[in-house]
């Protein structure tokens, strides 16, 4: 009988734990398409010091190009570029999200308008990798991103 009663409580605190593994792993995919949805606003807005300010002080890009960019001052840099380019209307859309302590990573693809050869828009559209840390206050700042566009 003793047995029995640690082995079934034993499985209710398995239960529960992967209920929690479950209803925590949920969360933190909220969090980070609020943050998305955070990053594709201020992108919009052509706000490259505040697209700095959603990466860590030592992030890098990882841009498709042989270039990485490392550290607020360059992410901002590279990000006025871009914008000043005439990029626009970027959307991002998970397609995976894992974590493991105060990272996290997520796979995920994006689109963005641009100029186009005739004067006009094109739609381009690729493929991320961007791997988050949790900051003390709770948020989330990416630390890695990388990412490709589809020929």
């Amino acid at each position: 009988m003793f047995l029995r009663t640690i082995t079934a409580a034993g499985m209710v605190l398995a239960l529960a734990t992967q209920t929690w593994q479950i209803a925590r792993a949920d969360d933190v995919r909220s969090e980070i398409e609020a943050v998305n949805q955070k990053w594709d606003d201020t992108f919009n807005r052509k706000d490259a010091a505040g697209l700095a300010a959603l990466y860590t002080a030592d992030a890098k890009l990882l841009p498709p190009a042989k270039v990485i960019i490392s550290g607020t001052d360059d992410i901002k840099q590279f990000w006025e570029k871009s914008l000043q380019a005439g990029f626009a209307d970027h959307t991002i859309k998970i397609i995976e999200v894992q974590t493991s302590g105060n990272l996290a990573y997520q796979a995920s693809r994006w689109t963005v308008t641009g100029p186009g050869k005739d004067g006009g828009r094109v739609t381009i559209e690729g493929k991320l990798v961007s791997v988050l840390e949790r900051q003390p206050d709770g948020t989330w700042k990416a630390r890695l991103h990388s990412w490709n566009a589809a020929p």
